[in-house]
């Protein structure tokens, strides 16, 4: 065998992961339940026209949706809530909506609106000092930046969202150390690196 074909046996690659640890539901049925009960619950706030509640509601069952693998249904819905959302931006519930919208686009493949949105809830965030809200986002735009193969730009994410949590949710640290050492083994193992852009420089 040549010395080249030995070091292809020898060589591990590892592709890009269209999803990058993305969260599944451990009890499907339970979770079918929960829609059902956060859109009746959505249904009630728009009946009396409680914008803290309708935004509280819709941002949980963008979430819901799109943990159940529809998140296409989740991102039309929740985009009907974004006018409200930035008109409330003082509301905390406002930038959580954002924040299931960014992940419902990012899963929809809609990488530019993804961004976006994360970039607009996590700026809130840190406008009005939501901590841990900054560093959901932080570590959820981080597994999107890892599918976009931008490694600096999540890495980058996952450490500051990790220094947050160290301060403010120690029991989420473990998730974040885990995120990092995926990244490091898709370096290891030949990921493709892009270039950092946009908003996702942070």
């Amino acid at each position: 065998m040549s010395m080249q074909r030995r070091a292809a046996a020898r060589e591990v690659v590892l592709p890009v992961p269209a999803t990058f640890l993305r969260h599944t539901p451990m009890d499907a049925t339970a979770l079918a339940v929960q829609i059902d009960r956060s859109r009746s619950q959505l249904g009630c706030a728009l009946a009396v026209g409680d914008a803290k509640q309708i935004l509280d509601h819709a941002g949980a069952l963008v979430g819901m949706l799109t943990a159940a693998g529809r998140e296409g249904e989740g991102l039309s819905l929740g985009l009907g809530h974004v006018g409200m959302a930035r008109s409330h931006s003082t509301l905390e519930e406002s930038a959580w909506l954002l924040h299931s919208l960014a992940t419902a686009a990012q899963y929809s493949n809609d990488r530019p609106r993804a961004n976006a949105l994360f970039a607009e809830a996590l700026e809130s965030a840190r406008c009005n000092g939501w901590r841990r809200l900054e560093h959901f986002v932080l570590h959820h735009w981080g597994r999107s930046r890892v599918e976009e193969q931008d490694f600096d730009a999540a890495e980058r994410c996952f450490v500051e969202s990790r220094s947050i949590r160290k301060e403010t949710d120690p029991a989420l640290v473990a998730s974040s150390e885990r995120a990092l050492l995926e990244l490091a083994k898709l370096r290891m193992h030949g990921g493709t690196q892009a270039q950092s852009k946009g908003p996702g420089a942070v």
